[in-house]
């Protein structure tokens, strides 16, 4: 969870009568979610009472979790396509949300690749032209891969 913007107030010698602040919660897991989002609700608004303020909250659910077996065709289809260019290929399970959070919950089974990334939202963020290279031949492996079980 992270409150990732925070705007209000005029000047600095007039008291702020409004502030505006959004925030995000993610979890792979709907019941923790909830809970993530229950917590913050009540907090905002336990703070609010107890300085008499209001306070409107406003919940825009974005996405859904998805979970794909090591064995959908999806993940297959884009191991066998890094394993054939000598790339490693490491698992994992990521509470970020992306395109394939849409797809998946459209019933068409998609999945993240991590490429030439670093530092990612960060102010440091960046990839390399190398990187670059290596994603474009993995996604060309892709296609491939895929037309050859189609």
């Amino acid at each position: 969870a992270n409150i990732g913007s925070i705007h209000g107030g005029q000047a600095t010698n007039i008291v702020c009568p409004e502030v505006v602040m959004q925030g995000e919660a993610r979890s792979r897991d709907a019941r923790k979610l909830a809970k993530q989002v229950r917590h913050m609700v009540e907090t905002l608004e336990e703070s609010a009472k107890q300085y008499g303020a209001a306070v409107t909250v406003d919940l825009d659910h974005q996405y859904e979790a998805y979970r794909l077996s090591r064995r959908s065709q999806a993940v297959t289809i884009a191991a066998h396509a890094a394993k054939r260019l000598g790339l490693a290929v490491e698992f994992k399970s990521v509470g970020g949300g992306s395109d394939a959070n849409v797809f998946n919950a459209n019933g068409l089974p998609a999945c993240v690749l991590g490429t030439a990334m670093r530092s990612v939202h960060t102010h440091e963020e960046h990839a390399s032209i190398e990187d670059l290279y290596r994603t474009a031949h993995l996604v060309l492996a892709i296609i491939e891969e895929g037309a050859r079980v189609a």
